[in-house]
């Protein structure tokens, strides 16, 4: 009986692969070989000039060509195809503009040889997110804000802070309030976030801004560093129209704005993320 069955086996597996529910192992190596066909004419076609918009859609092709090839390729050679996808984006020109997931835009911005995403300033209703997610209370949130631009408020009925203008620029938070958005801006985003630095703010704006810079206060000046000495702790270094100024991190003033920065790398991440969802 063996004997005998075992040939119907075989003839049934025969007629299940050439019916098509059983790929060949001819057929698979063509479907091999017509894929890094494809994976290779894709990045040579970005190679070529490809340009704003476009050049983002051929590499999501050839990002989504090489998922399906690193199924079939041994470990060493997908190595080497996801290195020549790592070049490939590598390459890819920054867009001017892009924006995160939670509605922030953030444009290019070019200082001598270093390029950065620098936001524009962080609206009301993404700071109120930051307060609700953090748990923070009414009295902290007053020490976190200058007083007389303050347009977030406590709503007792919803048990959380809102405001009245939620697209309008968030000012007067001190530097403290300003590390601590950039941090949960990471976190919600998993996209590092900081604040820019001082030449960022200076040079990297098509208008002067006001806000905190990353950087600590370096006074050489004696008068200044005796007054430093006098308050106590770290200055940290403010830009206020196109100056620098050393203040205390919990100091809050009037019209100082909200703004983080991040990598390019991490910029052309943002883009293709979004433009995934278009596709």
């Amino acid at each position: 009986m063996k004997i005998f069955n075992c040939p119907k086996f075989v003839y049934v597996v025969l007629l299940a692969a050439s019916a098509g529910t059983l790929p060949s192992p001819a057929q698979s190596e063509i479907e091999l070989s017509d894929s890094l066909l494809l994976f290779e004419n894709i990045l040579k076609d970005l190679e070529m000039g490809a340009t704003g918009g476009e050049q983002y859609k051929m590499f999501i092709r050839a990002e989504s060509t090489y998922k399906d090839i690193k199924k079939i390729v041994s470990d060493s050679e997908s190595r080497k195809l996801h290195r020549k996808l790592g070049r490939a984006f590598q390459k890819l020109s920054p867009p001017e503009m892009v924006e995160n997931e939670s509605g922030l835009p953030l444009r290019l911005a070019i200082i001598g040889a270093k390029q950065v995403y620098i936001s524009d300033a962080v609206p009301n209703r993404l700071f109120v997110a930051f307060l609700n997610d953090k748990g923070v209370t009414f009295d902290v949130m007053k020490a976190l804000l200058f007083p007389d631009t303050r347009v977030i408020h406590w709503d007792n009925t919803e048990s959380a802070f809102t405001t009245t203008q939620p697209d309008q620029t968030v000012l007067g938070m001190n530097y403290s309030a300003a590390t601590g958005f950039a941090a949960w801006l990471s976190k919600v985003e998993h996209v590092t976030y900081l604040l820019p630095d001082i030449a960022t703010v200076i040079h990297g704006l098509t208008r002067p801004a006001n806000c905190w810079t990353s950087e600590p206060w370096q006074e050489k000046r004696i008068t200044r560093q005796e007054s430093r000495d006098m308050f106590g702790g770290n200055f940290h270094t403010l830009v206020l129209a196109g100056e620098e100024v050393g203040c205390l991190p919990e100091a809050c003033y009037a019209g100082i704005e909200l703004r983080v920065v991040t990598t390019i790398k991490n910029g052309k991440k943002v883009y293709l993320k979004w433009l995934k969802t278009q596709l």
